[in-house]
């Protein structure tokens, strides 16, 4: 037997002795403790005690550590203790996921709502406020129509050395029109050099246009065809924003088979700058857009006047725009669109055909738009 007794309770009978119940850490690393010391003590007084001898003799120490039934009292105690903290975590996470549902169904507030918060060493701070000159839209849709006026005059040759001149003019007709402007960031960010980046679709159509060629007394059926989309940048400081936008456009006009004219379908790059004044905050802002384009298809065009034929084209935009209440927003918008054109190079054999020349094509709409913002 060790040093260590054994406590047998109302089992004696079936000869299993009772565990002894678990004992605080602390007293166990105390116990720990206590054993060593003893045991070097024991040798020191074996080796100074001794025959005279100066070698100390070997001392051989029973039941050092904890007996078995100690150890796996041990085990079991250690078992238990990590049970009780994997019950406390699952107590707390359960309580932690309770916590965080209540604040996700909680109300909250926006950046320019928060005035303070407390951090974890207690520190009151100011929260930064939001820029003032950033309360924009970002999302506009309108939709609506007006005046459309076209122009297209031409100096081609003939064939035969002489220039031939070709008018071709629209007059007045209706032209469905439509906008679309969104900001992808405008929600995403607090900082308004990341919100002003600006996606824009601007586009119009005019269907069952009936058009007379100058000379010809033969009207035609036309349909034309326009969208620019655009990415850009409006950076809102005070009352104006100012930037840019660069895009890829497209101007289709078809036509029905001619002499004086082709049909075309223009693509081009464009980019150039655009800024928008607050008259009346919300109520009515004034906004100017300039562009420059460089188209690199002309389609039939080419083929009827030229292969190696060039056409650089100009834009500009005045809008007059606002949002009343609940969202609803308005805008008169005057557009000018301009193109200049040199022809030159190998053409196809087609009715309208050309041997090359020069020409010019403008035009002017005037529209009002209608629709919602947020």
């Amino acid at each position: 037997m060790g040093p260590y007794p054994v406590k047998v309770g109302g089992a004696q009978d079936k000869g299993v002795p009772q565990v002894e119940p678990c004992p605080p850490r602390k007293t166990r690393e105390r116990s720990a403790r206590t054993v060593r010391p003893a045991a070097r003590s024991f040798s020191r007084l074996n080796t100074e005690e001794g025959s005279g001898m100066s070698v100390p003799q070997p001392v051989t120490l029973r039941h050092l550590g904890p007996p078995p039934f100690r150890a796996a009292n041990a085990d079991r105690c250690e078992k238990s203790r990590f049970s009780r903290v994997l019950a406390t975590l699952s107590r707390m996470r359960g309580a932690s996921i309770l916590a965080a549902i209540a604040t996700l169904m909680a109300p909250s507030q926006g950046l320019a709502d928060e005035e303070t918060s407390v951090g974890q060493a207690g520190r009151t701070y100011q929260a930064p406020a939001e820029d003032e000159s950033w309360k924009q839209d970002v999302l506009v849709a309108l939709i609506g129509g007006g005046a459309r006026f076209r122009r297209i005059h031409l100096d081609v040759g003939d064939g035969t050395g002489e220039t031939e001149n070709r008018s071709f003019n629209t007059g007045a007709y209706f032209d469905f029109a439509w906008h679309l402007l969104i900001r992808p960031l405008g929600h995403r960010s607090p900082r308004a050099s990341i919100r002003a980046i600006v996606l824009q679709v601007d586009g119009g159509s005019g269907i069952g246009l009936a058009v007379e060629p100058a000379g010809t007394g033969i009207r035609l059926k036309t349909n034309t065809w326009r969208m620019v989309g655009q990415f850009g940048y409006l950076h809102p400081f005070e009352r104006f924003q100012v930037g840019g936008l660069v895009g890829i456009g497209g101007d289709v006009f078809n036509i029905d088979s001619n002499f004086v004219l082709p049909s075309s379908r223009i693509v081009y790059v464009r980019f150039g700058p655009g800024a928008v004044y607050s008259i009346v905050p919300e109520l009515l802002r004034i906004r100017g857009d300039f562009g420059l384009r460089f188209p690199f298809h002309l389609g039939a065009l080419e083929n009827a006047f030229g292969k190696d034929s060039f056409v650089f084209g100009l834009d500009s935009t005045l809008t007059l725009e606002g949002r009343i209440e609940a969202g609803f927003t308005y805008a008169l918008r005057v557009v000018w669109e301009y193109y200049t054109m040199r022809f030159s190079g190998p053409t196809d054999d087609i009715p309208s055909m050309g041997d090359g020349g020069r020409g010019r094509d403008h035009a002017i709409n005037v529209q009002l738009l209608v629709g919602w913002s947020l």
